[in-house]
């Protein structure tokens, strides 16, 4: 049965600028006494009308918006639901809810797109329970997504991600938006579901039930705003209305929708001239007042204060599961509905160490969270409390076990068999493609694998270990040519012990990698140069001494690239990679743009510049004349100015806008012409960069501090606009030949191998099965080393600890609560 639940349609016949109005009802109203309603139910498509007979709810604090109904025609009892102005009736057979909305009248419910009607019979007011609050041609309850301006296929944040409208027959079908990829992808899923099924599929909005035939992206708002207005206009009526304002421009801005309702009522008399309650297009785009305008001069204002969620930030399930519950009881009713279940098992497990959310992983995760609220009984339009939610074998161990333990024997699998393709005897090579970043949650790790942010157990991740490393760290020990990876990692004065005890220093020294993974890398120095001509263009020269080096086809022969960026007024901020060529009279040469173009023809153009481009001789010049200038680095941005203005663009429009408090830090940012997504920083200086990464692609921007009082927000007032930036010590030619000349320090693996060459080499002699069963074998004899490694004997007599045990006491915790471990 199909559901249309069209919400923002407003009445043609009174013109196209009918403003839309929703009516409270008088709550002083004496409502009868009754435990039951009938309704008669109609609909173009069935055979017959239909008796609905509706039932008080059976807990009226509890749950007092819903109860149950009796279909006569069907034979069946349904639940229904009841919020604002809009009745929900669910079948329990894998159908969508119904929905009907009171609009004009309480004694009439329908759904104008379903014909969907419900007629109340013998009663001209309903008792309380079944009232609505208000009467209205909207669908005025929100979805949990809509609230945040996510998709509700994901719930991710909408403008993270192109955004998507339905449309029946060229109309919108419905004023729900989505992520295009999201709701494409699952369109094709409930079509392949009904196929299986033996069904026919239908397209119809998850949320409302409104069938559709097309999925229309929308542009963007700043670069084309006829047609995204004309996407967003609803009622396909040339204008747009506060509510259509508000949900079109959430869904495409990251902003808090509380504080964009408020600037929305405090300036729709600005925006909307004639007063007429809705703003036309050429009202939205006027250049001096128009709601355009205001979203570029004002947009600090209405942001959303807290754009990405860290998983640090989510309280832990298997520790403290009550806490976990109340982050994600949104309206704190002390219950989660399904919805609210579903998003906060996607927030919590399709989120990376930084905050980004993995997309992919976010639709599997969704259908599994449904699957679970559908396996234990729940209805659709049921609520869980807490008690029942951390019952054993409930909503919280079925979590637990699917999502941390079950789901990711799989990936268990996919480790080793990367292991085994592998060509390499290192191990921590190995490894590097799946454990390098490790990171330690109570008695979880949390593994970041080819981009996708996972949750592996110490059970598993024991697996993992013997499955893996046992036989890669047993090669090694047999091989004296590697044997200095394992040894490396141990504490010299422990090598004596490596014939008497393998297993242990094997163990400790994995361990030590894990430590030293766990306290983080030392990153790869990065050197910049800065200087700036008479035209008033800077220069910035970007070296990473570890990125940068390129081998030529002769081996004795190692040539330097460099990353390059000027900032000019007219072109904005322009990054080349460019050959350093130390002599007399050049520094720099071969500078090629990092980003390409197509003609006409379609062909790739790579803008490349000559030697005899101003650009490249002056910045020839500035380092044989000694004018390039060191200046420090800070990667986390710290060093900011406080109360400082940052801003730059590039020739293609991105504009990005950077505003820090008094501490330094960044108060807001607001990107144009670029999808919404990762942002970094790093100081250069007194200059910022900034990298925006959105849907895998990159773009990298130099940002230049302004002066506010000269600055309104355009990239026509940024030359008068910027400050000096110079800073730090200039460099004569031969310092800068110094810094690409200067030696780099031999890999950890060739220092170690030298420095160990005079030791023992292992006996080659021994097995390696001898060697296996040490290393393990978790009866073995208990060494003095095997002492050091459980603490100093600490552990209860007679519990042996595992390999992982073991491991896991080397690594350097802070303290936390002790935590039950759930059955």
């Amino acid at each position: 049965m199909g559901v249309g639940a069209l919400r923002g349609v407003r009445n043609r016949s009174q013109g196209p600028n009918r403003v839309h109005r929703k009516t409270s009802l008088d709550t002083q109203v004496s409502r009868p006494q009754l435990s039951t309603v009938s309704m008669k139910a109609t609909n173009p498509k069935w055979p017959e009308e239909d008796l609905f007979l509706f039932n008080e709810p059976e807990d009226p604090i509890g749950a007092p918006d819903q109860g149950i109904f009796y279909s006569r025609r069907r034979q069946f009892v349904g639940m229904w639901r009841l919020a604002e102005n809009v009745l929900s009736l669910s079948w329990d057979t894998g159908e969508p809810p119904d929905i009907v909305r009171a609009v004009e009248t309480e004694k009439e419910w329908r759904n104008d797109q379903t014909g969907l009607v419900l007629s109340v019979i013998s009663l001209e007011v309903l008792p309380q329970w079944l009232a609505p609050t208000v009467l209205s041609r909207r669908y005025e309850s929100l979805s949990i997504a809509e609230r945040f301006n996510e998709c509700s296929v994901c719930y991710f944040e909408l403008f993270r991600l192109p955004v998507g409208i339905l449309r029946l027959q060229s109309r919108r079908a419905c004023p729900h938006y989505f992520h295009t990829e999201c709701i494409k992808r699952l369109v094709a899923k409930n079509a392949s579901d009904a196929r299986a099924a033996g069904y026919p599929s239908a397209q119809e909005c998850p949320i409302c039930g409104a069938r559709f035939s097309e999925i229309k992206t929308l542009p963007d708002v700043f670069k084309d705003p006829r047609a995204w207005f004309q996407l967003c206009d609803i009622d396909s009526g040339g204008t747009l209305d506060q509510e259509e304002v508000l949900g079109a421009l959430g869904a495409v801005l990251p902003v808090a929708r509380d504080k964009l309702a408020v600037a929305i009522e405090d300036n729709w008399e600005v925006w909307d001239p004639d007063n007429d309650g809705v703003i036309t297009l050429t009202e939205f785009v006027e250049p001096r007042r128009g709601l355009r305008q205001y979203l570029l001069r004002n947009f600090n204002n209405i942001k959303s204060d807290s754009v990405n969620l860290r998983p640090s930030d989510i309280p832990d399930l298997d520790s403290h599961p009550m806490a976990w519950f109340d982050f994600w009881d949104g309206n704190r009713n002390g219950s989660l509905e399904r919805s609210e279940v579903v998003r906060a098992i996607i927030k919590t497990f399709c989120l990376n160490p930084g905050g980004e959310p993995s997309f992919a992983r976010a639709f599997d995760i969704r259908e599994l969270a449904m699957d679970i609220w559908d396996s234990l009984g729940y209805h659709e339009f049921g609520e869980l409390t807490f008690e029942e939610f951390n019952a054993p074998f409930g909503v919280g161990d079925q979590i637990y076990h699917n999502f941390i333990h079950g789901m990711h024997v799989t990936f268990k699998e996919k480790l080793i068999q990367l292991s085994r393709k592998s060509e390499t005897d290192d191990v921590f090579q190995e490894l590097d493609s799946t454990f390098l970043e490790i990171v330690i949650c109570d008695s979880l790790l949390r593994v970041v694998a080819e981009g996708e942010g996972v949750i592996i157990s110490s059970e598993i991740l024991d697996d993992i270990l013997n499955g893996i490393i046992a036989d890669r760290l047993l090669d090694m020990a047999l091989a004296a040519s590697h044997r200095s990876v394992i040894l490396g990692r141990a504490d010299p004065s422990e090598l004596s012990t490596l014939r008497r005890n393998i297993g242990t220093v094997a163990g400790r020294a994995f361990a030590s990698e894990i430590v030293q993974r766990l306290t983080g890398p030392a990153q790869p120095h990065l050197h910049v140069l800065l200087g700036d001509d008479e035209m008033g263009t800077t220069y910035y020269v970007i070296m990473n001494d570890e990125t940068t080096a390129r081998k030529s086809k002769d081996k004795n022969e190692d040539k330097r690239f460099v990353l390059i960026s000027t900032v000019n007024s007219t072109s904005g901020c322009q990054n080349f990679i460019a050959k350093v060529q130390i002599s007399d009279k050049t520094c720099f040469q071969d500078l090629t743009s990092t980003i390409s173009k197509e003609d006409s023809a379609g062909s790739v153009i790579v803008k490349t510049l000559s030697n005899k481009d101003p650009i490249v001789k002056k910045l020839n010049g500035l380092c044989t004349k000694g004018k390039l200038h060191h200046v420090d680095v800070d990667s986390d941005g710290g060093k900011a100015a406080p109360n400082t203005r940052y801003y730059g663009f590039t020739e293609d429009d991105i504009n990005v806008d950077v505003v820090t408090n008094e501490n330094g830090e960044l108060q807001s940012s607001n990107v144009e012409g670029w999808p919404y997504g990762s942002f970094a920083r790093t100081m250069y200086g007194k200059a910022m960069q900034v990298v925006l990464e959105s849907d895998g692609r990159t773009r990298r921007l130099i940002l230049e501090p302004v002066n506010v009082g000269l600055f309104d927000g355009w990239k026509a007032t940024f030359p008068q606009a910027r400050e000096s930036i110079l800073d730090g010590e200039a460099l004569t030619k031969d310092q800068i030949a110094a810094l690409f000349k200067a030696e780099r320090e031999p890999s950890r693996t060739k220092r170690i191998t030298r420095s160990l060459r005079r030791f023992l080499p292992i006996s080659p002699g021994i097995e390696k099965d001898e060697l296996g069963s040490k290393l393990l074998n978790d009866d073995a004899d208990m060494s003095e080393d095997d002492e050091m490694v459980h603490g100093g004997g600490t552990e209860q007599p007679g519990k042996q600890l595992s390999r992982f045990g073991r491991l896991k006491r080397l690594i350097r915790r802070p303290s936390r609560p002790a935590k039950t471990r759930r059955s």
